[in-house]
């Protein structure tokens, strides 16, 4: 091996075998990195979604965020699924995603006076699994929303929000409401 470095150092470390060598590192890098894969205690690996809150640019120069797939269901699953003292730093990776859900009222009530409403809505019905169901909280102003007076418990909406929370429940702000 030794012999054959010497004898074939001016190609070895030309451009062309500098190449060679640099493709064949990035190629074994590749294979043995996994991207968005978070390591529990246990050494499994769960997958994780991360979709930040890009933006695209569109025809009329208007920006809009990318809206991600994930459901509520999947998102409180994948992190009730690890220990928990690991919860809270995975629920870190799903902050800001913008999502767009519908579901049922809940429960709707007034904040502060009247300047905010906090609405619960679930989006998953019954879940058997956890014996409760899965539930998203947000706020809203009442001043942006001239139906929100008449809307019911069990009424169907549709919410579009960042997530801001994972607990039991996925908290979302920056909420644009749907009645």
């Amino acid at each position: 091996m030794v012999n054959w470095l010497l004898e074939n150092k001016e190609w070895l470390f030309s451009g062309i075998g500098l190449t060679i060598i640099v493709g064949i590192s990035v190629l074994i890098k590749a294979v043995f990195v996994k991207k968005n894969s978070y390591k529990d205690s246990l050494g499994k690996e769960l997958a994780i979604q991360t979709h930040h809150n890009t933006e695209i640019q569109t025809y009329n120069s208007e920006k809009q965020s990318v809206i991600s797939d994930l459901t509520p269901k999947a998102i409180v699953e994948a992190v009730n699924s690890v220990p928990p003292l690991q919860r809270k730093d995975l629920a870190k990776h799903y902050q800001g995603i913008r999502v767009k859900w519908s579901g049922s009222v809940v429960d709707i009530k007034e904040l502060g006076g009247g300047h905010n409403v906090l609405i619960m809505l679930n989006c998953n019905g019954f879940d058997p699994h956890s014996a409760k169901s899965i539930d998203i909280v947000f706020t809203v102003n009442p001043s942006d929303y001239k139906g929100l007076s008449l809307m019911d418990i069990d009424q169907r909406i549709t919410v579009e929000g960042d997530i801001e929370e994972i607990g039991d429940y996925v908290k979302l702000a920056n909420v644009k409401l749907f009645i």
